[in-house]
């Protein structure tokens, strides 16, 4: 293993980019598996061989740039889609509430369990609206 770490001494390895290429990957293979469209997997395989070439890459300072720039683009769709599977997971393992949208503002509201009908009026708007817990 000691070769291993002699040969990378130098280069830039993994990072987000190329984690986001080799994802794109095999995405696109198995969206090609299934349509039998053989092109989508050849042009995600020419993404695998240019993050192979990042990867084992010595201008460090280059593949820097290419990953702040993605990381640039990236960071805000990674934000929304963190906050949303975290919104889903916490409503998820809430047992005692209720999640539902207001239909005028779209504003998330949550009402205890198990009330039988319950007239709401929104925080945000101020509609009123009968729903059941």
């Amino acid at each position: 293993m000691n070769w291993l770490a002699r040969f990378m001494y130098g280069r830039r390895g993994m990072d987000q980019f190329g984690l986001a290429l080799v994802a794109t990957y095999v995405l696109m293979a198995f969206i090609a598996t299934i349509t039998q469209v053989f092109a989508i997997q050849y042009v995600g395989f020419a993404l695998c061989v240019y993050e192979l070439y990042r990867m084992f890459s010595r201008n460090i300072a280059a593949r820097e740039r290419e990953n702040n720039w993605f990381l640039r683009w990236a960071r805000p769709i990674y934000t929304k889609i963190g906050r949303f599977l975290s919104r889903v997971i916490r409503e998820f393992r809430d047992k005692e509430h209720h999640y539902f949208n207001c239909p005028k503002c779209k504003t998330r509201l949550r009402v205890p369990k198990n009330r039988g009908t319950l007239r709401v009026t929104c925080p945000k708007c101020g509609e009123v609206m009968n729903v059941k817990s």
